[in-house]
């Protein structure tokens, strides 16, 4: 039996700017240094990180590790001495929010209307103009999960993804067993764990 343990990155600069960021690649908050250090020591023991490619799931990831005083590497390299490697795949970045990356959400729903605007942040085959829907995050997340993480669990790896809120839904969606129309009410917090067990390919949330 295996964990598999979610984590969405800590505070990022735009989101306490309460901006859409997507995947515009800005680094974390002061707020968010502070908010990864204070969760490292509830994170259960893991061997495999797999992060997006985007900075602020690394830098997460790394604040973790260090707090766990593993050493470790971005490199894709093996080396002597290295506890864990930290495994970028940019199939679990976040979702292209297209013509609102930047914008401002308070903003953004004056203009458009909170009906318009729930659609956009939250609807499941709804994309804003130019961008991805969660509907498309998911299917380049099954393809992570049914490629690389679920050969990964079956080999009693434990193993840690530091990823992106809409990521996140996209994979709980499938693991949970989430129906399309109740997703939108799925909500994946900054910095609070979120823990499974696969046993024989079959995902139990603890």
């Amino acid at each position: 039996m295996s964990k598999l343990i979610l984590i969405r990155h800590a505070e990022s600069l735009w989101n306490k700017e309460n901006r859409f960021t997507g995947d515009i690649d800005v680094g974390l908050s002061l707020t968010g240094v502070f908010q990864a250090l204070s969760v490292a020591d509830s994170v259960p023991s893991f061997s495999v990180v797999y992060t997006s490619t985007l900075f602020r799931c690394k830098m997460t990831a790394a604040l973790l590790l260090a707090m766990s005083k593993k050493l470790f590497s971005f490199s894709t390299h093996q080396a002597e001495g290295i506890d864990i490697r930290i495994i970028q795949d940019k199939r679990i970045d976040e979702r292209d929010y297209g013509e609102l990356k930047g914008k401002n959400k308070h903003e953004t729903q004056e203009k458009y209307g909170k009906e318009q605007f729930l659609k956009w942040r939250r609807g499941y085959k709804d994309r804003p103009p130019g961008g991805e829907s969660l509907f498309d995050v998911e299917r380049r997340v099954k393809d992570f999960l049914d490629t690389t993480l679920k050969p990964k669990l079956a080999q009693n790896e434990d193993v840690l993804i530091v990823a992106h809120g809409n990521s996140l839904r996209a994979l709980v969606k499938i693991l949970d067993q989430i129906s399309d129309e109740d997703v939108v009410h799925l909500e994946i917090p900054l910095m609070q764990p979120r823990i499974y067990e696969m046993k024989n390919g079959v995902f139990a949330k603890i």
